[in-house]
């Protein structure tokens, strides 16, 4: 029960972050998780007429995410952030884009086509590498010198990370949370499967640079406490 408890008080973007398989949960509930990210489980649970105890029940069977995959140093998260979320974003955004490009032309006639889809997977990759690539060439070297200044920088990487929560609401809306129609081909398929690991990719990368990374700056720039003096012998 107290484990529910701290479930309904976390906020929804830690949830889906350290816990696999947490928006899969949403979406079973029906929940417009994607746009109220900051908000804590007990609250999206009453907007949506939801009893929060179903819902932490659903989520306490879930796995909790291995500690080895969150790394808690500065130069090591930065290192998992670059290979695992700005090299994945980069690799596959493309490949979502022409999935897209593909079931808009192939399915047009279709109650169920996701239209506009390419366009914006497309606007959402440029967003995207524009601010992956002012990460990499200004805001990271500046942590790693751990520049007081830093934390101003970090306060704005936060507040773009809230501006890509427009696309993660649309992508849910246009794909129907992901949940291709009966008689999608192969192709549709993996587009939605791909767009739903999208969402996590980015939700987790949101809560990795938003909180951790702050987190892991600031032990930085604290400075050390001084060690207590040994006692003297006499």
């Amino acid at each position: 029960m107290r484990t529910r408890r701290c479930s309904a008080a976390k906020t929804m973007v830690e949830l889906a972050a350290t816990r696999p398989g947490a928006t899969s949960v949403f979406r079973r509930f029906r929940f417009d998780f994607c746009c109220m990210l900051d908000q804590d489980l007990a609250a999206v649970a009453a907007a949506h007429d939801t009893d929060v105890e179903d819902v932490a029940a659903a989520l306490e069977d879930l796995p909790p995410e291995a500690e080895a995959t969150r790394p808690r140093k500065l130069e090591p998260l930065i290192g998992h952030i670059l290979a695992r979320y700005h090299m994945v974003h980069r690799q596959e955004l493309p490949e979502l884009v022409r999935l897209a490009e593909e079931v808009e032309r192939l399915h047009h006639g279709h109650p169920d086509v996701p239209f506009g889809l390419a366009g914006v997977l497309q606007e959402l990759t440029e967003v995207l590498d524009a601010r992956m690539g002012k990460e990499e060439s200004e805001l990271f070297p500046r942590l790693r010198r751990i520049e007081p200044g830093s934390g101003r920088a970090l306060s704005e990487l936060k507040f773009e990370h809230s501006r890509l929560e427009a696309y993660l609401c649309c992508l849910e809306t246009v794909t129907a949370a992901h949940q291709p129609p009966v008689d999608a081909d192969d192709t549709w398929r993996r587009l939605y499967a791909g767009t739903a690991k999208l969402v996590d990719d980015l939700i987790r990368h949101r809560y990795l640079e938003s909180e951790t990374l702050d987190h892991c700056w600031r032990q930085g720039v604290q400075p050390q406490q001084p060690q207590p003096a040994s006692p003297s012998l006499h």
